[in-house]
């Protein structure tokens, strides 16, 4: 009996040395990818300056908000400075992104004609942007659904330098920083491995009927090579803040193209 309980393990024993070790799948590492890119925005603006500093010789002024209502044509024209870029983390399923954006505008195309007219002008400072993360709720082929959350933060400044009297100049500025949390959904679709259409969309927390913000942009990203690309796009870009020591509130709104590299 011990014998033939000898011979039954030996024969199992040799079977398995005869066969390949079992094969466990080894699932290949969610690899990270880093995308980031400045780009170019043809924006036009239509907002309100709301109660930009004047000296006190113009009292009339003193209480009034001053539309903005300009082309990009003639913010090009003002634009003395301007930082936009665009970066992105990714995996397979989480993100990370920021945005940022940073222009300062100075002369006709911020300065109402009221105060041109007394030697004077306004430099108007704005950076604001989005950092968020995320998670791909929905992966099917060609179409991806990611949902995000993070925070927004605004920054505006308007600078004064106005003539009142002679060689007399007022000089004054407004400043404001707000911050904010935010939602976002973005929608893609990969038409082909190089070609990749993108929907976005964020909110921030509508607090009264007198404050908003929101953006909406739509691009589609054109892989060059293996590390660089192109995407041109439109952006649409909303403030509306009814606290009285708001600067700027308004749009900002035009089509873009970005330049950049992924790795």
């Amino acid at each position: 009996m011990k014998i033939k309980s000898l011979a039954i393990y030996l024969f199992f024993s040799l079977s398995l040395l005869g066969q390949d070790s079992l094969k466990v799948k080894e699932e290949k590492p969610d690899k990270w990818n880093f995308r980031i890119g400045p780009y170019f925005w043809f924006l036009g603006i239509n907002a309100t300056l709301e109660k930009p500093p004047v000296p006190s010789t113009l009292p009339e002024l003193e209480k009034r908000r001053f539309s903005i209502n300009k082309t990009f044509a003639e913010v090009a024209n003002s634009l003395k400075f301007a930082f936009l870029i665009n970066t992105e983390y990714y995996n397979k399923r989480w993100l990370g992104t920021l945005n940022v954006t940073s222009l300062i505008l100075e002369g006709d195309a911020v300065t109402p004609k009221e105060i041109l007219v007394n030697n004077g002008k306004y430099r108007l400072s704005l950076a604001f942007g989005e950092a968020s993360a995320g998670y791909r709720v929905v992966s099917k082929g060609k179409f991806k659904l990611d949902l995000l959350g993070g925070a927004k933060l605004f920054y505006s400044k308007v600078d004064a330098s106005i003539k009142v009297i002679g060689e007399r100049e007022f000089i004054a500025s407004k400043e404001v920083t707000w911050i904010e949390p935010i939602i976002a959904t973005r929608f893609k679709y990969n038409f082909t491995p190089r070609i990749e259409a993108t929907a976005y969309i964020d909110y921030g927390p509508i607090r009264s009927q007198s404050e908003l913000t929101n953006q909406y942009g739509l691009y589609v990203n054109f892989l060059l090579n293996k590390w660089l690309y192109v995407a041109p796009g439109y952006r649409y870009w909303h403030y509306r803040n009814g606290s009285e020591k708001s600067v700027f509130n308004g749009e900002m709104y035009g089509f873009y193209i970005r330049i950049g590299a992924e790795f």
